[in-house]
């Protein structure tokens, strides 16, 4: 039992590694990608995203993917359309770790803070 643990230690450090190196990209160097993307969705997706997150009071990992995947289907919004522009917006790539994995670590008021940010940038 304690070897499981061990290895459940190990395998979350991973993860947690993972994302920490994803998430020291340089944004600000991506932010290009973002306003390209934003050309062909305008911001409009991500200022809802935005309101939605901001009206949550548990920014756990599952709660937000449950919360924005329903967001997604009400809206009728493809998950290309918006999970590919919020990927941008918060970690600067295409890929990496799961996005409501990084929002959590991260926490709601630094997810909220790339989200403006990436939004001044695609409606400029």
């Amino acid at each position: 039992v304690e070897a499981v643990h061990d290895l459940a230690d190990g395998v979350g450090a991973l993860h947690r590694a993972a994302v920490g190196q994803v998430l020291a990209r340089d944004l600000v160097r991506h932010l290009g990608d973002a306003a390209q993307l934003g050309q062909q969705y305008g911001p409009n997706h991500m200022l809802q995203l935005m309101e939605v997150l901001e009206g949550l009071d548990d920014f756990k990992a599952a709660t937000t993917e449950e919360v924005v995947k329903g967001w997604m289907v009400e809206k009728g919004y493809g998950m290309g359309a918006v999970m590919n522009a919020f990927r941008l917006c918060i970690v600067g790539a295409s890929k990496g770790p799961h996005m409501f994995d990084i929002i959590e670590l991260i926490g709601k008021e630094e997810t909220i803070s790339r989200l403006k940010r990436a939004i001044e940038t695609i409606s400029n």
